[in-house]
């Protein structure tokens, strides 16, 4: 991929996630990446959050379905991924959501055992 190797050739740039995704609805190829810079994460955002608001890790709940949000994961109490995620990360995951991303996964979690307060 032209797009791909121009921006590895950036040495603070990091590509990650290199997928190829196939729409089965709308029958199409679509191909994407990650790309952020050098030593940053979703991570270290979560970390720099906690202290600048003095939120305890414990405190802390996210959810993710790629393996960019692997550093994510490791930096929240709880991690929660999507049914339909990336299968390294629902290894990491403390829960695994019932629904996928488009089936509104998210919201059917925070309502079930945040809201509601159902027993993990």
């Amino acid at each position: 991929m032209k797009v791909k190797d121009y921006l590895s050739s950036y040495d603070k740039v990091a590509i990650s996630n290199t997928n190829i995704y196939f729409d089965k609805k709308e029958p199409q190829y679509a191909w994407f990446m990650d790309i952020n810079m050098i030593n940053n994460s979703k991570g270290k955002a979560i970390n720099i959050l906690l202290k600048y608001l003095n939120i305890n890790k414990d405190q802390t709940i996210c959810f993710g379905d790629q393996m960019n949000d692997y550093p994510m994961f490791e930096s929240c109490k709880y991690s929660v991924a999507m049914i339909n995620g990336n299968e390294e990360l629902k290894k990491k995951a403390t829960f695994i959501t019932e629904f996928t991303n488009d089936e509104d996964g998210v919201a059917h979690f925070i309502e079930k055992y945040i809201i509601k307060g159902e027993e993990l």
